[in-house]
């Protein structure tokens, strides 16, 4: 008698895995878009950090991210009141004028951002939003922005993207 698996049990086996692969590929995705914005959260805090230090010793908030005490890398460039610094991985801007002084990171690959408002800004004071680049309000995106903000719906429809503001 020759031993080996008959073809049904090999096939029994490419299904199983494939199912599998089919419940477990959806959890890994979300998973790795909560591990890119968790770490666009720190990036954001900290820039924010910085610039309050800033505003606290100068009166005014920074208008470069290089004024500030920290590194975040990345290649920097001007765009009118606006600093922006260009990652691998997509950008993060330090607004600086009348519309309200606040930082905000996107993860391109993501398609997620992270927006803090200043606590003296004259606009925007202390707003966190969680930003879903997806207007399907089913996505991961916007899944992990309502499981962030526990709030069902979007604050603000802007038509490719969707924002939820809180406070933390």
């Amino acid at each position: 008698m020759k031993k080996g698996f008959t073809l049904i049990e090999l096939l029994v086996v490419v299904l199983i895995i494939g199912i599998l692969s089919a419940v477990a590929l959806p959890q890994y995705t979300k998973a790795v878009m909560k591990s890119r914005y968790a770490n666009l959260k720190t990036l954001v805090h900290s820039v924010a950090q910085a610039a309050e230090v800033y505003y606290m010793a100068n009166g005014e908030y920074p208008t470069r991210i290089d004024e500030l005490d920290i590194d975040i890398g990345g290649t920097e460039y001007i765009d009118g009141n606006t600093t922006h610094r260009l990652f691998d991985w997509g950008k993060c801007s330090l607004f600086s004028n009348p519309a309200g002084d606040r930082v905000v990171c996107h993860n391109s690959s993501a398609n997620m951002g992270y927006m803090v408002g200043f606590q003296n800004s004259s606009n925007k004071t202390g707003a966190r939003v969680c930003i879903a680049r997806n207007i399907d309000l089913t996505s991961h995106q916007n899944k992990i922005c309502k499981q962030e903000t526990q709030d069902p719906n979007p604050s603000n429809p802007e038509g490719t993207y969707y924002e939820w503001y809180y406070q933390d």
